[in-house]
């Protein structure tokens, strides 16, 4: 196994991890007393998403930790030399979709009185207020189930990431004084806090970020994703472990990571036609929520005497036209407007 490989593996599966994200948010708005007469659309699901879906975050931290460290050695100099970078592809980004989806906001709070996204009235707003929904909804809304992260939900991934990158020079004296100690600290911190209570602020960013600046440094390891049927059976045993302990979550999602990548490492060269979508996926990342929104106010609305097959269904048929939609999207953009594409996807 060489870095060859592993780039070639990285780049073949950027377009269906970000299809996993699309499946993550595709909401059928199916009623809860409904969805229990669902025998198999109910639990297929829920494992589907929490157990196949959700775990495809943890493998973007873990390529990100790979790449941020990918000289090995770590200074000043390169530290701002990084943040710099991650400015145009990361920060800059960030601030424009969430400020064009605060524009868009505002305009229909404006005209039509219909309140997407944000629960609070902008004629409500303090000074701070303006600020603040670029980082926590919650602290702008008060409403405690509000989600803690940007306006734009998805876009918390990059706000721990942001924050991941801004604390390197910590994580790397954690990596360089305790080594793999660090690396099972961060994971036992993350069996004890699981769960995000401020934005910015997640364990599992920290973690698989972690993990993969390790993965990085000791080139030993990479001998792992040589043998994807072992990485397999323990994925599978650690699934069936997690149905009676939820703390073996961690070391389910370690080797979920994993599995994904050595298998990614044996495809590379039999799926090279998805190679050619890989440059749409921050922009699937991004856009497809606006798709998501459209399509869950058309279902709360519809009349739909749901059933097993119907649900199956409209489920994959939602996923696979909100993914159409952005690459034509995306399409039309880069022929039409390619530089201000570029900005927005951060120069990818």
């Amino acid at each position: 196994m060489n870095e060859k490989t592993i780039n070639q593996a990285v780049a073949l599966l950027r377009f269906p991890l970000m299809v996993g994200i699309v499946c993550i948010h595709t909401d059928l708005r199916i009623p809860c007393p409904v969805t229990g007469t669902l025998s198999m659309f109910g639990p297929f699901i829920y494992v589907f998403k929490n157990d196949i879906c959700f775990p495809v975050l943890d493998i973007f931290f873990f390529i990100a930790g790979f790449y941020f460290f990918k000289e090995c050695r770590f200074d000043r100099t390169l530290y701002e030399t990084k943040l710099r970078k991650r400015c145009k592809s990361l920060l800059i980004p960030y601030l424009l979709w969430n400020g064009m989806t605060f524009i868009a906001v505002c305009l229909c709070q404006a005209f039509t009185g219909y309140m997407p996204l944000l629960r609070k009235a902008v004629v409500d707003f303090h000074w701070y207020d303006y600020l603040l929904v670029f980082w926590d909804k919650q602290l702008v809304t008060g409403i405690p189930t509000d989600f803690h992260g940007p306006l734009m939900m998805q876009f918390w991934f990059v706000q721990c990431l942001m924050v991941s990158m801004l604390l390197s020079p910590l994580l790397w004296l954690g990596l360089k004084r305790l080594g793999w100690l660090f690396v099972v600290l961060l994971g036992v911190l993350l069996v004890i806090y699981p769960y995000r209570e401020y934005a910015g602020i997640k364990m599992d960013a920290f973690f698989f970020f972690v993990m993969g600046v390790y993965f990085r440094l000791h080139k030993g390891l990479w001998k792992v994703l040589t043998h994807p049927w072992v990485l397999a059976l323990c994925w599978i045993a650690l699934w069936v472990a997690m149905q009676w302990i939820p703390e073996f979550s961690v070391l389910y999602c370690t080797a979920y990571v994993l599995l994904v990548l050595s298998m990614a490492c044996a495809w590379k060269d039999k799926c090279t036609t998805i190679l050619h979508l890989q440059s749409t996926s921050f922009f699937i990342f991004a856009f497809h929520a606006f798709i998501s929104q459209a399509f869950f106010d058309v279902y709360a609305r519809l009349p739909i005497h749901w059933n097993d097959p119907l649900a199956f269904f409209v489920f994959f048929a939602t996923i696979a036209t909100n993914v159409c939609i952005c690459l034509f999207v995306f399409g039309i953009m880069k022929k039409t407007m390619p530089k201000f594409l570029a900005i927005l996807i951060g120069g990818r």
